[in-house]
């Protein structure tokens, strides 16, 4: 029987199919970059996770307000 592979192991598991763990095209140089550059394409990046997830928020406040 076989077990998992996993970091501990040395063998790194394969996460490729989940979402949250496919390469991001525009962070692929980061060693490249100079630190401004780095810190703008993290901003950049942050910023689009804000973007998608404050209109989930005024969602679910406007659905708690009627249980108020």
């Amino acid at each position: 029987m076989t077990t998992p592979s996993s970091p501990s192991q040395g063998i790194p598991v394969n996460r490729g199919h989940l979402l949250t763990e496919q390469t991001n095209a525009a962070s692929q140089f980061l060693d490249q970059l100079t630190p401004l550059a780095f810190v703008d394409l993290v901003n950049q990046e942050d910023q689009k996770t804000i973007a998608l997830i404050v209109p989930k928020l005024t969602v679910d406040a406007h659905h708690l307000q009627k249980f108020q």
